[in-house]
């Protein structure tokens, strides 16, 4: 009888901290407000300067360089590596300058009006073209009956 062997896909949940990255990413002496926001003990910092590289957390290290960079593909991916946030503003492929979150915003809903506008001018024009059609034909049964009464009238008159 065979035996197979199953490997499980593990994730890197943690890594090994490294002193210099560390204190690049959040200074020398880090308050308990930053080292708090990224989900770092206090014990744990003293150990990373300590150079004694514990186990942290992936997410910790990601939130770290992203607070340090602002590039969003340090939190979502690679498919953001292009973006970034600057203070209170966002950076993206094509812009020279970032955007506020109400330009943001305002820039959504013309994108959005943009959409509905499209769809409306689309049915605008299935139904002006519907409209050409039956006046088209209408057009035409209309010059006939004339045509007709006119050949009537000649006829009438000459007969």
């Amino acid at each position: 009888m065979k035996k197979y062997s199953v490997k499980k896909e593990v994730w890197l949940t943690e890594i090994r901290a490294d002193r210099e990255e560390w204190v690049e990413l959040l200074g020398m002496h880090p308050d308990d407000a930053a080292l708090r926001h990224v989900g770092i003990s206090r014990v744990t910092w003293e150990q990373i300067a300590g150079g004694k590289s514990p186990l942290v957390p992936m997410a910790a290290y990601r939130l770290a360089r992203f607070r340090r960079h602002g590039a969003l593909a340090d939190l979502l991916g690679s498919a953001w590596s292009d973006f970034f946030v600057c203070g209170d503003a966002l950076l993206f492929p094509g812009l020279k300058f970032p955007m506020s979150a109400p330009e943001l915003r305002t820039a959504w809903l013309r994108i959005q009006e943009t959409a509905r506008l499209r769809s409306e001018v689309a049915l605008l024009r299935r139904d002006a073209a519907a409209e050409m059609a039956i006046s088209g034909s209408t057009r035409d049964l209309l010059a006939g009956v004339f045509a007709r009464l006119q050949n009537r009238d000649a006829v009438t008159l000459a007969g």
